[in-house]
């Protein structure tokens, strides 16, 4: 649940600004975003973004003040929130199993 509490105190705190696709990876998978800080640093780092982006595209970053530069990813609700839905909907999965006595799938040795 730490990561569930991790997201939403990010979501909550972080500042949302325009950036701009300045160039792709040498795999032409992988944005590199450039954004203006609220200090009015001018940020330019690799992103991920799970759908098709171009050179010249304005994306939306979103990142916390005390750390842009570790902070910044592309403002959508996949990227901010699929590892603490991952880990979550695991982590309830186990918890039922072993509330039931459900076996995970190990084999029984008697």
């Amino acid at each position: 649940m730490f990561a569930i509490s991790q997201a939403i105190h990010f979501y909550e705190s972080s500042l949302v600004t325009d950036g701009q696709v300045v160039r792709l990876s040498p795999s032409g998978h992988h944005p590199i975003v450039s954004f203006t800080a609220k200090d009015r640093k001018r940020i330019e780092l690799p992103a991920s973004a799970w759908w098709s982006v171009n050179v010249g595209d304005t994306v939306q970053v979103r990142y916390n003040v005390d750390d842009p530069r570790g902070t910044a990813v592309i403002n959508n609700v996949m990227l901010i929130w699929w590892w603490p839905g991952l880990l979550s909907s695991l982590s309830a999965i186990f918890i039922f199993a072993g509330l039931k006595g459900e076996s995970t799938g190990k084999a029984d040795t008697q």
